[in-house]
């Protein structure tokens, strides 16, 4: 069960000449360490965004992907929005097509003898592109 109806926050899409950056929730029953993210990617109008050129901003810290894999002791809270950052976004016009897919081991649900329950969210919206403020 994921919750890709609440994944992308509406409207929250931000673009300047440096980054673009909207935020996401959680999509999850409950709150999970951030070493619970095993894969995070985004494409924006069909180009998937180069891993290097995207971070995700979380409880006041920015972390590349590589960064959620030891976190076992800090958490996503289900009620906290998470903010991917873009940098080097190609040229947009007034709207974009951004995919996000998350893939999320759960630590607690097991499904066989070590192997915890991964789910994925793959949601795919089109934002207006509106000017960072």
């Amino acid at each position: 069960m994921t919750f890709a109806g609440t994944f992308i926050v509406e409207d929250s899409l931000q673009a300047d000449d440096q980054k673009l950056k909207y935020k996401i929730r959680l999509p999850w029953y409950r709150s999970l360490p951030l070493s619970s993210v095993t894969n995070l990617e985004v494409g924006l109008d069909g180009v998937p965004v180069d891993s290097k050129n995207l971070r995700v901003e979380l409880n006041g810290k920015i972390l590349s992907l590589e960064e959620f894999e030891p976190l076992w002791d800090e958490y996503w809270f289900v009620q906290d929005n998470a903010t991917i950052l873009i940098e080097g976004h190609p040229a947009l016009g007034d709207a974009v097509e951004v995919r996000t897919r998350i893939n999320l081991r759960s630590p607690y649900i097991m499904v066989a003898p070590d192997q915890p329950l991964i789910t994925n969210t793959d949601v795919t919206t089109t934002f207006p592109v509106k000017g960072a403020n």
